[in-house]
């Protein structure tokens, strides 16, 4: 009888202690879903996902139909808003979303990404996705000041066979989603 008591002891300190030592890592996470169709193009986006983890912040984006071909004109920008008391975002990463394009992380006063922004010098990168139609980008959480929580916008737009532009927001244009806290 000591000997099981002494065994179940063992096993349930050791699973305690793997259990403590090797945690999963805290994050909080939000997904938030578009109207699928809204838009007649490839960047049609169709979900959103935030994990605002410890050191890192993760946005996984979801489309329609990503291209590589630098015809369909597809771009996205994921705005960032870190403070309540001030409207509308203060960073903003810009991307062109075909093959061979750039993208870049920059401050931002407003939505208007045209005038009063900087380059912001942190750890980020993007990577696209064209088999699962996934935009997936990673920030240190150094990029966005000290911010505990955050929460985004997304503007996706393309150009159309014809020549037209489309655009689409996650949700109703310049309006954020619900705020995400760091895990």
């Amino acid at each position: 009888m000591y000997k099981q008591l002494a065994r179940v002891l063992a096993v349930t300190s050791a699973a305690v202690l793997v259990s403590t030592l090797a945690g999963p890592a805290q994050a909080a996470t939000r997904s938030f879903t578009d109207r699928a169709g809204d838009v007649g193009h490839g960047v049609d986006l169709r979900a959103a996902r935030v994990i605002n983890g410890e050191h890192v912040v993760r946005v996984r984006l979801t489309h329609r139909d990503l291209v590589r071909s630098p015809r369909s004109g597809a771009g996205a920008v994921i705005y960032f808003d870190t403070d309540a008391g001030d409207a509308g975002p203060e960073y903003a990463l810009a991307a062109g979303l075909f093959e061979g394009t750039d993208y870049a992380l920059l401050s931002t006063n407003g939505w208007n990404l045209r005038r009063g922004t900087e380059r912001v010098d942190c750890h980020y990168r993007m990577r696209l996705d064209y088999v699962e139609d996934l935009t997936r980008t990673r920030f240190a959480h150094g990029c966005f000041g000290d911010a505990n929580r955050l929460r985004i916008e997304v503007r996706t737009g393309g150009t159309r066979r014809d020549g037209t532009h489309v655009t689409d927001w996650l949700g109703s244009p310049r309006s954020f989603a619900p705020w995400v806290p760091r895990g």
